[in-house]
């Protein structure tokens, strides 16, 4: 079972920290749409299977 605190305090946790990696990545120049470009499609095609994985493995965690 789930702790119905614990997700509030994630989300509450997330935010900040995702605000300050968007600040820290625009301060340092980072251009990730750039590096994004410049993968082969062959990751694409063995990170998409992983991610969809987890998305289920997510999704399903309660049953």
């Amino acid at each position: 079972m789930v702790n119905r605190e614990a997700v509030p305090l994630a989300i509450g946790l997330c935010i900040p920290l995702s605000l300050v990696a968007i600040v820290l990545v625009q301060s340092y120049g980072i251009d990730f749409i750039s590096f994004i470009k410049s993968l082969d499609v062959l990751y694409y095609i063995a990170i998409f299977p992983i991610l969809l994985g987890l998305i289920v493995a997510i999704a399903n965690r309660n049953k």
